[in-house]
């Protein structure tokens, strides 16, 4: 322990000689910054000349601003350092990673080489017996502290040569720790993490004080390993998911201050990983309650920074969506697995309304509205859980159709706009998915009073329901949103006709038997069929002439295909004989009908 005191007071000693150092030269540093702000306003004027509207002629200087909420420094596109070398953040993470590893590359590619050299002149050092235990790690701290300090200070004047640096010299102290305990059984395992972890903060710090996004990646993927290379026994559900805590509590925070969401993805994956272990041990069996309260906490941790992220960007990137997403699957694997059967239903209806709720008050403040659908979307999957977990067979069937119908009904009243019906129309698949069960039960065999024909009920009063207060609603809109509510209608209209049609057929067969239920079915169909050829003629309603025209082809192909064959004599005669009667009395009623208003138009015209 008094080895590890003496390596964070090396550090530090070097940390404050740098800081030193940067005060006596706060004249050059001055100077520095007036010749990048010459180069800044020089860049912004020719980018201006190439290309006004380009999204990428912001430039900002690369010192962090006074002010943590600046619009330049929460979205920065070009970075300028105080040497005047531009270093380009796109928005594409690959681009930007290819950027990274092309810029200064051979620095990067020279302190690889010094990590890999480092290694095998240890190696070879051990092997000859030419340094002891304590030496080996002594050294190893050392150089790491020696390089991580040079880094720092380098990042002031060069900064891809400072944080290469300043990784390559906490990955030294890292492995030197790592060796420490599985080679030598030195120090404890609190000791080693807590050192360990001290040191991948420095990165962070860092990389809010110089703007280095590069840096801030490093302090979470070393991070990540910390638990690994700590050497830590059987560590306990409270630990591994305090650490993972405290290092989303960190990695939050650094991503609110600089808007880089993408950190608070990569803390999330870290957490997936470790949770998916804890889950899966038996030994953490009895600990999972714990978990999940922790898991809770993570949960709204996560929320609250997306939150806050959305609210200062201007439009949803693919990383909200994952980072909602994610946050959502994990949610609900912790609740699976930790949460008693009682409870589950309950926590996924509790998780369901705050997500819903805080996305539609962040969007209201001001976050865009893809970001109410994703958070919104994982709460219907949250609802719709908690309904599977607490219904079954056609009492689920009738709970998703509810669902469906308010999801859809009350997200268009509170987006206030038709556009986004369509996705709001996504959860609708559910109910007519389950609805196919209800379809093909052994209960329609015997009667038509039963929970299965419930629900085609069901399915034909909700869509002829939402149609009619969506088609109410074509007349309060504007004029570019009618053509999206009328659709709207028409669909659920459509949709509730043809589960209207579906009850008749199965209903029929119920009540007279197989053949006979054909015969009444299609009987119906042809007389509802007459029915709005009739209407339609006189209306003038397009989709009350397709619908006639689509039962009729219906009632014709099925007499001409199937019942030819295998009804019987009887019934096929009654049905040909009805069906084909019905049919030429339409056609002599719009023959007729055509003919009056064509002598009334002569007669008007002479």
């Amino acid at each position: 322990m008094t080895f590890l005191a003496f390596v964070a007071a090396v550090t530090l000693a070097i940390v404050a000689l740098v800081q030193a150092r940067g005060l006596r030269s706060r004249i050059e540093d001055i100077e520095r910054r007036l010749r990048a702000q010459i180069v800044t306003e020089t860049t912004q004027k020719e980018c201006a000349e190439l290309s006004p509207e380009s999204p990428h002629t912001e430039v900002v200087p690369g010192r962090r601003p006074n002010s943590f909420m600046d619009a330049e420094y929460v979205r920065p596109r070009t970075f300028i350092d105080e040497t005047g070398v531009s270093s380009i953040s796109h928005e594409d993470p690959l681009v930007r990673l290819w950027l990274w590893c092309k810029e200064d590359w051979l620095m990067k590619l020279g302190g690889l080489l010094v990590v890999l050299g480092m290694g095998w002149f240890v190696s070879y050092a051990i092997a000859e017996g030419w340094i002891g235990p304590y030496g080996r790690i002594m050294l190893g701290c050392t150089v790491g502290a020696g390089v991580l300090g040079l880094g720092y200070y380098r990042l002031q004047k060069v900064a891809i040569q400072g944080s290469t640096l300043m990784v390559v010299g906490a990955a030294i102290v890292l492995l030197t720790l790592f060796a420490a305990r599985e080679l030598y059984d030195m120090f404890t395992p609190l000791s080693v993490l807590i050192v360990m972890f001290g040191t991948t903060c420095l990165l962070g710090a860092a990389s809010i004080r110089y703007v280095r996004r590069e840096l801030a990646y490093a302090n979470v993927a070393l991070a990540a390993i910390v638990p690994l290379f700590s050497g830590w026994p059987d560590p306990t559900v409270f630990e591994v998911m305090l650490y993972l805590l405290v290092l989303s509590a960190g990695t939050v925070w650094v991503a609110v201050l600089t808007s880089w969401r993408e950190l608070t993805l990569a803390s999330l994956a870290v957490v997936w990983l470790y949770s998916v272990n804890v889950l899966q041990g038996y030994r953490f069996r009895d600990e999972l309650d714990l978990g999940m309260l922790f898991a809770f906490i993570l949960v709204s941790l996560f929320f609250t920074a997306s939150t806050v992220g959305m609210r200062m960007a201007s439009r949803l990137s693919i990383v909200d969506v994952l980072l909602g997403l994610g946050s959502g699957v994990f949610l609900l694997m912790w609740i699976i697995n930790g949460a008693s059967d009682e409870w589950q239903s309950m926590l996924c209806a509790v998780w369901m309304v705050v997500f819903a709720v805080g996305a539609f008050l962040a969007t209201r403040l001001g976050a865009p509205v893809g970001y109410f659908y994703t958070y919104a979307g994982v709460g219907v999957v949250l609802l719709g859980v908690a309904t599977a977990l607490e219904l079954e067979g056609p009492a689920l069937a009738v709970a998703a159709i509810v669902e469906a119908a308010l999801v859809l009904w009350f997200g268009y009243r509170i987006t206030g706009t038709a556009r986004n019906i369509p996705v709001l129309c996504i959860p609708s698949v559910i109910p007519v998915l389950l609805s196919f069960s209800s379809m093909a039960a052994r209960a329609w065999q015997d009667d038509i009073f039963h929970e299965d024909a419930f629900v085609l009920v069901m399915m034909v009063l909700t869509t002829a329901g939402v149609g009619a207060l969506f088609r109410e609603r074509v007349r309060h809109v504007r004029k570019e949103d009618q053509g999206v509510m009328y659709a709207t209608a028409t669909v659920l209209f459509s949709v509730s006709a043809i589960y209207t049609a579906i009850l008749i057929w199965l209903g029929a067969g119920a009540l007279f038997g197989p053949d006979s239920g054909v015969m009444v079915a299609l009987i119906v169909y042809t007389f509802v069929a007459a029915l709005l050829f009739i209407v339609s003629h006189d209306s003038g309603v397009r989709w009350q002439r397709v619908g006639a025209i689509a039962l009729t082809a219906f009632v014709v192909g099925r007499l001409l295909l199937v019942d030819v064959w295998d009804m019987d004599l009887g019934p096929r005669v009654v049905t040909f004989l009805v069906t084909g009667v019905v049919l030429m009395f339409v056609a002599w009623l719009e023959r007729r009908s055509l003919l009056r208003k064509s002598t009334s138009t002569e007669d008007a015209t002479f």
